[in-house]
């Protein structure tokens, strides 16, 4: 169940233009 922190940590980490 720490795959959810590692999906976080990556999309916030891959999209910085989307915000």
């Amino acid at each position: 169940m720490a795959m959810q922190r590692s999906v976080l940590d990556r999309i916030e980490s891959i999209p910085p233009a989307q915000r």
